[in-house]
């Protein structure tokens, strides 16, 4: 009821594509821990975390009723582009594809927000716009 719309940037959907390497278990050792610093201990938990809680994510689209806009770059090195694919077919699959849109940025990377804010904040005005008129209807070409 409170959330109207959601912009999702370099976002991390898909659990099957979430790759953990060998030094984010190594950093978790509480043996290690302390050599990490404690803003990056957090975000290595929350990374840790991630594969487990976007399978608890998968089954609450179904009852997706807000438009979700994706902006993600092709040269993430953080978060794989596929993610992208994957959520378009999970909601296609739901016949939800009129609450999806897709913005698929050549050569941007993760850190979006700061490399084209412009493109950020086209598409906040956009999610806005839409989630004011609460039609719900399709407006995916003009994104």
């Amino acid at each position: 009821d409170r959330i109207a719309g959601a912009l999702l940037i370099g976002g991390d959907v898909s659990p099957k594509l979430e790759k953990m390497l060998w030094i984010q278990y190594a950093a978790n050792n509480p043996l290690l821990e302390w050599l990490v610093p404690g803003n990056l201990r957090q975000c290595n938990r929350e990374i840790l975390a991630a594969p487990r809680d976007l399978v608890e994510i998968q089954d609450g689209l179904s009852k997706l009723t807000v438009p979700v806009v994706m902006l993600h770059g092709t040269s993430d090195g953080l978060v794989q582009v596929e993610n992208v694919a994957w959520l378009e077919s999970r909601l296609a699959a739901l016949r939800k594809t009129n609450l999806f849109a897709k913005v698929v940025l050549p050569g941007a990377n993760h850190f979006i927000p700061w490399e084209r804010p412009g493109d950020v904040a086209a598409r906040i005005e956009k999610l806005v716009r839409l989630t004011e008129q609460r039609g719900q209807r399709s407006e995916r070409s003009q994104f």
